[in-house]
């Protein structure tokens, strides 16, 4: 990115850094704003993938920081090669929030075999497959949750439209809990994410094993909050 007086460059690809995977950037603030730099909507091989980075840099100053993948997302999202990286920079005055710039989708493209094509594992329970939108309940893990169940799903978004993919209505074993889950993805674009229940919300329902899972997916359009499709209730019995 160059534009408003501020640069941003990547110099560099670190797969084996510490906490995963790092892209070194350098910024440059010739503008007369403190500024705050931030990336959205980021994908690595057409997935959606979260990473750490947000850096400050004050009025004519220059600073060095990294756009960081933790090996656990990439590790979920079964990316094991980086071939390219796509996102959007955002860019706002550190001092009063009003937004600079927000960059059209960058790509970048990495040394790796271009030839490379990453795996999409579509297995599972196809929970929703309408309208450009596929749904997949992959599995359900406890033992390994930080915080209590996951629920992992694999999505795909083959609209031209960025969604949200919220659950709601949900039950474990006919008992009503509200889990985390709301997943963004830019059109065009996979993700791979997970429901996740507190350990303490299946406590207090004596859930010690879940058997049933009973929800209903609302999707949306990101951009305008315009509902795109509010499912049935779907039902997924696990072993």
């Amino acid at each position: 990115m160059d534009r408003d007086n501020i640069k941003v460059t990547a110099t560099e690809l670190n797969t084996d850094a510490l906490m995963g995977a790092e892209i070194s950037v350098q910024l440059e603030n010739n503008s007369a704003q403190n500024i705050t730099v931030q990336v959205r909507n980021c994908t690595v091989n057409n997935l959606m993938i979260d990473p750490l980075f947000s850096a400050e840099v004050a009025a004519g100053k220059k600073a060095n920081d990294t756009i960081t993948f933790m090996s656990s997302d990439l590790k979920t999202s079964e990316i094991t090669v980086i071939q390219a990286v796509e996102f959007s920079i955002h860019v706002f005055d550190s001092d009063t929030f009003e937004t600079i710039c927000d960059t059209e989708r960058i790509t970048l493209t990495t040394t790796a075999d271009p030839s490379y094509t990453q795996v999409f594992d579509d297995s599972g329970f196809t929970a929703v497959d309408d309208g450009g939108v596929k749904i997949v309940v992959k599995k359900m893990n406890s033992s390994d949750s930080f915080w209590g169940a996951d629920i992992y799903l694999y999505l795909e978004n083959n609209t031209d439209k960025n969604i949200t993919v919220q659950a709601k209505d949900v039950s474990i074993n006919g008992y009503m809990v509200d889990p985390f889950f709301s997943c963004d993805i830019v059109a065009g674009k996979k993700a791979v994410d997970t429901i996740t229940f507190m350990q303490s919300d299946l406590d207090d329902n004596n859930i010690t094993d879940i058997q049933d899972l009973e929800l209903k997916f609302h999707i949306f359009d990101t951009d305008t909050w315009d509902g795109i499709k509010d499912t049935d209730a779907i039902t997924i019995t696990f072993e």
